[in-house]
């Protein structure tokens, strides 16, 4: 029997298709407890190619306020959360309850500098998040290429 071309086109799709869809942005949920973290990214600063700023949506669904102080990634020696004029937070950026910080682009963001030789386009990004309540969790977020479009903010609705 014969398998024909768009036979062949079908079975790779099918395939693939799933290795496409978590390697987005938008795919990656991250769950600890009361704490949903969401359409991570990094994206490599174009003027240096040992910084990137990353972007990401924050969920405390909890019943208190709760404080994010401090990022780590043991791909940098150096993470910090910053404004969108570029300077650091002082302090924490407060994570209302039942609500979402998103860091975007203009907004807030983490800044990473000197980073690994590894870190390129296309790789991960691992960080860890410290807030004052809910602890510290680990995750890794795709960088993408100076250039490249920003994906799209969506909100999921994840509940209070």
């Amino acid at each position: 029997m014969a398998i024909t071309k768009a036979r062949w086109m079908a079975v790779l799709i099918w395939l693939f298709a799933p290795i496409a869809y978590a390697a987005s942005p938008q795919t990656q949920v991250w769950t600890f407890g009361t704490i949903v973290v969401e359409q991570g990214w990094a994206r490599l600063e174009p003027d240096q190619s040992n910084a990137a700023k990353i972007y990401l949506t924050i969920h405390n669904k909890s019943n208190n306020d709760d404080y994010l102080l401090a990022v780590e990634s043991q791909a940098a020696k150096l993470a910090m959360i910053h404004q969108a004029n570029q300077q650091p937070v002082p302090g924490g950026l407060t994570m209302p309850s039942h609500s979402e910080v998103v860091m975007r682009p203009d907004n807030y963001h983490i800044m990473v500098n000197e980073l690994s030789q590894s870190i390129r386009p296309g790789s991960n990004l691992p960080i860890r998040i410290v807030l004052r309540d809910a602890g510290s969790f680990d995750l890794s977020v795709p960088v993408l290429e100076a250039g490249e479009s920003d994906p799209p903010v969506t909100h999921r609705g994840h509940g209070s």
